[in-house]
């Protein structure tokens, strides 16, 4: 079943906005837009895609002695808020590493629950599992009038707009949302880990966490960025502790051709799109060290725009 129509938010002003920002994107005959806040909008669909939140990576970091200021989360949920404000989607997808750990649910205080469910009201929204968050804990699963966290179990359902979900168990979690492995919307795979195998259907993902470098007069520019090839699209980390990995590290080779491949940039006022062959090298010390399945995550962040 595809209902890929339904939902489309062309005509009414909305994609201009972004649209002049710079940033659109073509994967396969889908046209998407990087937004300045590191999601993407994809009119369409009327769909809003972000990518590892890691909700509560401060609690996290504190229980192992690591302390951090513990305003990540609200900080995530401001920003995802402005932007959902902005555009109205009727679809929100998280690509993954919504959650830093699994017991993130359970460390929501009473006002980010509430942020939340406010940011959820009124619209579909599709939970990837990530290898953060590869299993919903009981607390974020559905429980049924008795108390008892309770699964439905599909080889493939179809979402309100068109939304094929496949995922051996699919669940509806607690908070509102529906949470499976991976999705496919209007002919297009949303994944948390990019797949390696060239050719198949286009896909969105996220988990590597995209960050370009820029030479500029007399220093390097470091931003977030939205990594596209041909067939398939790397979104930059939304969490506000996230960090990010060189896009021309050897950790993207395996996903995206280093030769054949766009940076959109996200800067200040516009996003900046510059090819592959345009960008930095990564530094020395950070080459060959890490395998695509565990991307390095630096603290670090610049911010100056290009």
């Amino acid at each position: 079943m595809r209902a890929d129509g339904d939902i489309s938010a062309d005509g009414d002003g909305r994609t201009a906005a972004v649209a002049a920002t710079g940033g659109v994107i073509r994967l396969g005959a889908a046209e998407c837009f990087a937004t300045l806040s590191g999601a993407l909008w994809w009119p369409a669909q009327n769909t809003l895609v972000v990518a590892d939140l890691h909700l509560e990576k401060g609690s996290s970091l504190a229980r192992s002695r690591q302390f951090l200021p513990p305003y990540d989360t609200a900080e995530t949920l401001g920003r995802l808020g402005r932007i959902i404000a902005a555009l109205h989607p009727a679809r929100v997808v998280a690509l993954g590493d919504s959650f830093h750990d699994g017991g993130g649910p359970a460390r929501l205080d009473a006002a980010a629950r509430a942020h939340l469910a406010a940011l959820m009201a009124g619209r579909e929204w599709l939970w990837i599992t990530g290898n953060h968050d590869p299993d919903l804990p009981a607390s974020f699963r559905h429980a049924d009038a008795g108390g008892t966290a309770t699964d439905e179990t599909a080889a493939d359902r179809t979402g309100s707009g068109g939304a094929a979900i496949r995922n051996p168990e699919i669940r509806d979690a607690g908070i509102g949302g529906t949470v499976a492995a991976e999705a496919e919307i209007g002919g297009i795979v949303l994944r948390h880990e990019p797949s390696p195998v060239a050719g198949g259907p286009c896909e969105i993902a996220g988990h590597l966490h995209p960050v370009a470098r820029v030479p500029a007069r007399d220093r390097v520019i470091r931003r977030r960025c939205f990594a596209a090839g041909r067939r398939r699209l790397v979104l930059p980390a939304f969490g506000a502790l996230a960090g990010g990995l060189d896009v021309r590290d050897p950790a993207f080779a395996a996903v995206l051709p280093q030769a054949d491949f766009t940076a959109h940039i996200l800067g200040r006022e516009r996003i900046y799109s510059l090819p592959a062959t345009a960008l930095c090298q990564p530094p020395q010390s950070r080459r060959n060290t890490t395998p695509p399945s565990q991307p390095v995550r630096s603290a670090s962040a610049t911010t100056s725009a290009p």
